[in-house]
């Protein structure tokens, strides 16, 4: 039996989880190294007033995949699920330049960020192909057996151009 959801459903329940499976030792580390805490104390990190705060970083993209959405439920509840809205085929963003995935929702939002594939920082080339930010030419980077890894890791993830 497949359970039909929302993609927002989806999203809402898988963000939830990432919170309540989250170990208090990974709550309070997240919440003192992201400034929101100014010590590394378990009791405050217990405190429920830190949950929008942690909710706020696990925030999937609606750039994923519904196939690999539909897994992560299956592989968390046993059931299988399909995602009625938000198809595959309307996810449109702007691709990284190094790895061609689409994981950036426009081009402000990926100007000088950093790919969540490939770890390539956006900016401008010189006419050799060069990286400033990266400190290496483009071409050189995806050469590279640790950038071919991670670009196999997220093909069920992301949609590449």
């Amino acid at each position: 039996m497949c359970i039909e959801f929302f993609h927002s459903e989806v999203i809402n329940f898988l963000n939830y989880h990432s919170l309540f499976t989250l170990k208090l030792d990974a709550r309070t580390n997240f919440l003192y190294e992201n400034g929101i805490l100014d010590e590394q104390s378990m009791a405050l990190s217990k405190k429920q007033i830190y949950n929008n705060d942690i909710l706020d970083s696990y925030k999937l993209s609606s750039l994923i995949r519904n196939k690999y959405l539909e897994n992560k439920i299956k592989d968390i509840t046993g059931n299988d699920i399909k995602i009625i809205d938000h198809p595959d085929s309307e996810i449109t963003g702007v691709a990284c330049i190094s790895c061609r995935y689409l994981v950036f929702k426009d081009y402000e939002d990926s100007i000088f960020e950093i790919c969540p594939v490939c770890d390539w920082q956006t900016d401008q080339l010189n006419e050799d192909g060069y990286s400033k930010l990266n400190q290496s030419y483009l071409t050189s980077y995806i050469s590279t057996s640790l950038y071919k890894e991670k670009v196999l890791q997220y093909q069920d993830v992301y949609i590449r151009k």
